[in-house]
């Protein structure tokens, strides 16, 4: 379904605006829900409008797996491009957090004029900056939520305290694109 909503932002944009869009989106692990988002997009991309849209999984490197040759670990921003990661590959002692990976990636989206469009998946959990505990965690978030033009944040368990957009089932039956899990 998110899918859907980043083609369809993109060709909106493209048709009326032109803006220069970058989509970042995070989960809480840097394990397995960060591949298998980018899989599935990948899968499901030969059936939206915008097919040549890259989705780029950001792996967080081992910091207890490091080689002796130096690796630059920093990605790079390009436009109607889908970054997919998980916020624990920033915490405190991680290579992309030494690295200052996050940091020069917002960097350059400013430094472009691109417009950051943040997706908060789990956002119930790991949405709110004033509920962080870890000083790293809190940081990147603020970090992410304070760079993005436009934020959206997901959940399946809201907390009632925002403003809802709810997606019916009759909207889902009629969505292009079947996503069952």
């Amino acid at each position: 379904m998110i899918i859907n909503f980043i083609d369809y932002l993109i060709s909106w944009s493209k048709q009326e605006l032109n803006l220069a869009l970058v989509f970042v989106i995070v989960t809480l692990s840097s394990a397995e829900l960060p591949l298998q988002i980018a899989k599935s997009f990948s899968e499901y991309r030969h059936y939206i409008n915008n097919r040549d849209l890259k989705i780029n999984h950001i792996e967080s490197p081992s910091n207890s797996k490091k080689q002796k040759v130096e690796k630059n670990y920093k990605f790079y921003a390009e436009i109607d491009n889908i970054y997919i990661m998980g916020g624990a590959s920033f915490r405190k002692n991680s290579i992309l957090r030494e690295e200052e990976a996050i940091e020069s990636f917002l960097a350059e989206i400013e430094q472009k004029n691109y417009k950051l469009v943040y997706i908060r998946d789990e956002a119930h959990i790991g949405g709110e900056i004033r509920l962080k505990t870890n000083k790293e965690e809190r940081f990147f978030e603020e970090n992410m939520q304070k760079s993005a033009d436009f934020v959206l944040k997901m959940t399946a368990t809201p907390d009632g305290k925002h403003n809802l957009i709810e997606l019916s089932e009759k909207e889902l039956n009629e969505d292009r694109v079947k996503l069952l899990k």
